[in-house]
């Protein structure tokens, strides 16, 4: 009887065993299933939150875009009546163009009459202060000699050089201008 006693008793100790080993994966599985659960419910929240924050910066933003078209409008509003004070107004009237003599270009031949309305031009040439003020407002590309965005030291009252076409009519169109015609 002891060794049946002793023979159930090791069976019970094998059984139980066998269970535990037999549930220790399970048990993991269920362990790794609520960590994942746990990880998704935070995940949730996070992106709850960033989407949150994501509808805040974009009200912010919508309302920076209105100021920043109100104070565009004030701007072009303004330019006109600025800009006269740093032009000269040129009257209408007419003038030769082109060259009469051999000495003359072909392309600038043969001398012709141009008649032209009145119209404003600058008193000075672009300097490279006006011209940064430019670049910086508008994140244009600088001229190619600028460092780090900027002119050389002291050069800021010169006119701006190395500007393409492109970018000339960019500016002027920022200011409220526009370029001359070859005529002008």
């Amino acid at each position: 009887m002891v060794l049946v006693d002793s023979y159930v008793r090791l069976l019970h100790v094998f059984r139980n065993t066998l269970l535990l080993e037999f549930n220790r994966p399970s048990q993991k599985l269920m362990e790794h299933i609520d960590a994942q659960e746990a990880r998704r419910v935070e995940m949730a929240r996070r992106r709850q939150v960033a989407q949150e924050q994501l509808e805040a910066m974009n009200s912010t933003l919508a309302e920076m875009d209105l100021r920043m078209t109100e104070l565009e409008e004030r701007r072009l509003l303004i330019l006109p009546e600025a800009n006269k004070r740093l032009m000269v107004y040129i009257g209408p009237g007419a003038f030769t163009m082109g060259g009469r003599d051999e000495d003359s270009p072909r392309n600038e031949q043969p001398a012709h009459s141009i008649t032209l309305s009145g119209y404003y031009i600058g008193k000075t040439p672009v300097t490279n202060q006006e011209y940064r003020e430019f670049v910086q407002c508008t994140e244009s590309r600088a001229p190619i000699h600028w460092q780090r965005g900027t002119f050389p030291p002291g050069m800021g009252k010169h006119p701006v050089t190395n500007v393409s076409w492109r970018d000339a009519c960019v500016y002027a169109e920022w200011r409220g201008m526009r370029l001359p015609t070859e005529a002008e």
